[in-house]
């Protein structure tokens, strides 16, 4: 998507959704036209002979049916999920691949640009979007001559237009290239920046010797496993599959888990406000309060475990191979 030098965004990424007919109303009217619910993510994947080092930048989205309701309002024919990268590099490397189940997706032209990444994978017809699906995508990214200084993932949704037939610029942009091509005919209307719902940016440092993963939920995405590199921010849940137990790392700091009718059956008895639920890279879960102090754990100790929140009400820590190492032994109790 084509922006205008006077229009400030704060993202590198993805997706451009296209294809709202009817007549365009003030956004303000219409309600929140971006997902209610998502997480981004990046994941390290690996470091070269070269001093190259490679990451997968995710984000998975949902629409309710009011946010699909909410961006046909808006008039806008196009939808970007832009993701900007900040930092952790000398120099940018370049990409090798991508991904999407957007419908008609595609690969903007700004994933080629420098530091700041920025990156975008789009649909070209968003009146094909769904409310209630689970869509994605993905970027793999090199970065070389890294520092050691973590690079930060700033997520922001833009919604937007093809080009006006009575606009000469955009049409120049768009014909000059085909006259087909969304990368060259999309320009943006308002963009969303999601800062104050995932509270803080995924972190990942692209120096071997710091390895790690991050993720940043926002909204009404309803998670039911935490792996490594995951976290529950205050105010953040995972769901049981069926939707009805939730897991709750509350502003209070106390972690509890809920049953239908906002009954808490578990909780794990800490208090420090402003405490986060950390899934770290040991296996172990951890509780950990301002100032990196663990207040409560799993105690669990194996690599790629996952925590899961059951239908039956159990939470469960699943080693490898299914072999549960932790439970909190909630399921049958009245």
């Amino acid at each position: 998507m084509k922006r205008y030098s006077s229009v400030a965004f704060l993202a590198v990424l993805f997706a451009t959704l296209m294809v709202f007919p009817g007549v365009a109303m003030a956004a303000g009217k219409c309600g929140n036209w971006h997902p209610g619910g998502g997480k981004v993510r990046q994941t390290y994947l690996k470091s070269g002979s070269s001093g190259s080092h490679e990451y997968l930048v995710t984000v998975d989205f949902r629409f309710s049916d009011s946010d699909i309701s909410a961006l046909a309002c808006t008039g806008s024919s196009a939808l970007e999920v832009d993701v900007e990268a900040y930092g952790g590099l000398n120099k940018a490397g370049g990409y090798r691949g991508w991904d999407s189940n957007l419908p008609h997706a595609y690969l903007d032209t700004e994933a080629f640009d420098g530091n700041p990444r920025v990156l975008t994978v789009g649909t070209s017809n968003a009146a094909d979007l769904k409310s209630n699906v689970d869509y994605f995508t993905k970027i793999h990214l090199i970065e070389v001559g890294p520092t050691k200084d973590y690079s930060e993932i700033y997520l922001n949704f833009q919604r937007g237009h093809w080009a006006k037939k009575t606009s000469p610029k955009e049409q120049a942009s768009c014909v000059s290239h085909g006259g087909s091509d969304p990368a060259w005919c999309v320009f943006g209307d308002e963009s969303h920046a999601m800062k104050s719902e995932l509270g803080t940016a995924p972190r990942i440092a692209l120096n071997v010797d710091y390895e790690t993963d991050d993720a940043g939920y926002w909204g009404n995405y309803r998670t039911t496993d935490l792996v490594h590199g995951n976290r529950l921010a205050p105010g953040d849940k995972i769901f049981s599959p069926n939707g009805l137990n939730y897991l709750s790392m509350q502003a209070d700091g106390n972690l509890v888990e809920y049953i239908p009718g906002g009954r808490a059956v578990w909780a794990s008895g800490t208090g420090t406000p402003e405490a986060i639920l950390l899934a770290q890279d040991d296996g172990n879960f951890v509780v950990v309060a301002p100032g990196n102090r663990a207040v409560w754990s799993t105690g669990t100790g194996r690599r790629d475990t996952v925590l899961s929140l059951q239908d039956d009400r159990n939470l469960v820590a699943y080693a490898p191979g299914h072999i549960a190492v932790w439970s909190n032994n909630i399921a049958g109790r009245p």
